[in-house]
């Protein structure tokens, strides 16, 4: 959940393996049957999954990973529908709950953005109708982990709690990894004093360069 660059990261590979065959055999057993198009049907319903996408924010690179998703997905007979909106219709789908899965990266230097992403307090949507917490994970647990988390200033025990808060989350299943998100900035050996803000974007405020 947090980038590979971040060193209080944790993973658990094992929860994500792809197995085809295995959803398949899930998806009999719960009673989904193949339909004529593919798609799996259940009491009359086909097997849909809504998964609104920003045209404001996602990247084309992004886009065509959703369709390659929607495509493995029909494979096993899920309908992926894309919903593609502008930022405002995005926000209102999401205060609606009008959506299955949503991708929603964030971008802040260390482990605390877990807290702005998955603290209980997060649910509650601002007045735009955004809310960070789209998994909408509601877990007092959760919520004390990444409290004391935050407040803890011994590296060991900031560290234990990071990870504990990771597993918990995980152990959710209300998310999954697509891509290890990293910035990257290049510059000229000449160049120096160059810092990042809390949500990793570059700061000249204090470059100088070699002449």
């Amino acid at each position: 959940m947090l980038s590979s660059a971040e060193p209080l990261a944790y993973s658990e590979k094992s929860r994500f393996d792809y197995s085809p065959t295995k959803a398949k055999q899930l998806l009999d057993d719960a009673g989904w049957k193949v339909g004529s198009d593919g798609i799996r049907v259940k009491d009359g319903q086909q097997l849909t999954v809504t998964f609104p996408v920003s045209t404001n924010q996602s990247v084309p690179a992004e886009r065509s990973l959703f369709q390659q998703i929607q495509a493995s997905e029909k494979a096993v007979g899920f309908k992926v529908v894309l919903d593609e909106l502008d930022l405002s219709s995005w926000y209102a789908a999401l205060a609606a709950n009008e959506y299955d899965v949503v991708s929603a990266p964030y971008t802040k230097v260390g482990p605390d953005v877990l807290r702005i992403l998955y603290d209980s307090a997060s649910i509650e949507p601002a007045p735009s109708g955004y809310f960070a917490n789209l998994a909408q994970l509601d877990d007092p647990a959760l919520d004390t982990l990444l409290e004391q988390a935050a407040r803890t200033s011994d590296a060991d025990e900031r560290a234990d709690l990071y990870e504990q808060a990771q597993k918990t989350i995980l152990a959710s299943d209300t998310v999954l990894p697509l891509y290890d998100q990293q910035n990257h900035f290049l510059v000229r050996s000449a160049v120096h004093g160059i810092q990042t803000t809390s949500v990793s974007t570059p700061w000249f405020g204090t470059a100088w360069i070699d002449r």
